[in-house]
């Protein structure tokens, strides 16, 4: 698993002067209004005149960002590739929501066929909920086999009364779909060293598409912040009984740990 180390919580995400950076705004334009054409959002056409645009370098996610800004909504594009990352509408009421669910289900799919993904056809309605009176919330997530990646996921809230989009996050991370290579016995061996430090007496154990992290590392004292892994893997996961529902990430391909996680917080 690379590491790579960030300085403080102030180098995670740090604005890039206009002298260092290398983009045409105009270009930034073109590419921000086709995105508003394509979500079918009604707004003024993003121009310099109305417009702010701000680069960032955004370490955690190891990318650099553009965001275009104006008084009706909000844009952010991967500088390198242009892709969207996130939208968000600037208003702050819609019109109460009348529509029954399975209306707001079959809304919810209109936009998400709207959004620019491939194998779209791999995608599923994961999530769908009601927020307030006025707004759901919906997630896609690509599916492999029985198993779904959220490191590839479409997340978006939404007035169905207007039919308005509010907010939306593209998750577009590389799922390595790697082989399983050792059996549950050898990572169970694995496993037990961690539950032998846990509050726990007993695990279970599952596979899944997990990101790997450094929870380990920050359980053991290491105040060190790291970038974010930029891809998913299959790993054996393996939840332990205690009230935290503590968690070990076992690599089906390696047997590396991965990380883990505390589901519910508390005691390790």
């Amino acid at each position: 698993m690379v590491e790579k180390k960030i300085g403080t919580t102030a180098d995670m995400y740090v604005e890039i002067k206009a002298k260092t950076r290398a983009t045409n705004d105009s270009e930034v334009f073109n590419t921000a209004n086709n995105y508003i054409k394509q979500l079918e959002i009604k707004c003024s056409d993003f121009n310099s005149q109305n417009s702010t645009v701000k680069y960032y370098n955004n370490a955690l996610d190891n990318r650099k960002e553009t965001k275009i800004i104006n008084g009706e909504l909000i844009l952010t594009l991967n500088t390198n590739t242009n892709e969207l990352i996130t939208y968000v509408s600037n208003k702050s009421e819609f019109p109460k929501n009348t529509i029954d669910e399975n209306t707001i289900k079959e809304l919810a799919n209109n936009i998400f066929q709207k959004v620019n993904v491939t194998d779209k056809n791999m995608y599923e309605l994961t999530f769908i909920e009601k927020f307030d009176d006025e707004i759901w919330r919906a997630e896609f997530t690509k599916k492999y086999g029985d198993k779904y990646c959220a490191g590839e996921s479409v997340k978006f809230s939404f007035a169905p009364e207007s039919n308005e989009i509010v907010t939306l996050a593209i998750n577009n991370i590389k799922y390595a779909n790697n082989e399983t290579k050792i059996t549950e016995e050898q990572a169970s061996n694995i496993a037990e060293k961690y539950l032998d430090k846990s509050s726990a007496d007993n695990m279970t154990i599952t596979k899944e598409i997990i990101r790997p992290n450094f929870f380990y590392k920050q359980l053991e004292g290491d105040s060190n912040i790291y970038a974010n892994i930029e891809q998913y893997r299959n790993a054996y996961v393996f939840t332990f009984d205690n009230e935290a529902q503590s968690q070990v990430y076992i690599d089906c391909s390696t047997g590396e740990v991965l990380g883990g996680n505390m589901k519910l917080g508390g005691e390790y």
